[in-house]
């Protein structure tokens, strides 16, 4: 989730600030210049973003609205499962 978000926010701004501008990959290669200054380009890594900061989002919300799991209920449904096994398909 947080992954998500974090890397979310990144690649939504990162497109469209100085660090894309002046890394080595835009100044070290002149056949990826044109390519990786074109705005179609900035604009897809930065829907990629979107949607990564989308699916976090909604994954922290899912994980807010869950109810926790408590230790009693997760034993009482480990003994019914016991107690079905030992019962065998014939007797339920």
């Amino acid at each position: 989730m947080l992954l998500c978000l974090e890397s979310g926010l990144v690649l939504l701004a990162l497109p469209w600030s100085v660090l894309w501008d002046r890394n080595w990959w835009v100044f070290g290669s002149e056949l990826l210049h044109p390519f990786l200054m074109n705005n179609y380009l900035r604009g897809a890594v930065s829907g990629v973003g979107l949607l990564t900061l989308w699916v976090g989002v909604t994954v922290a919300a899912d994980l807010l609205q869950a109810e926790p799991v408590h230790a009693d209920a997760v034993d009482a449904d480990h003994v019914s499962n016991e107690e079905d096994r030992d019962r065998g398909p014939s007797d339920l």
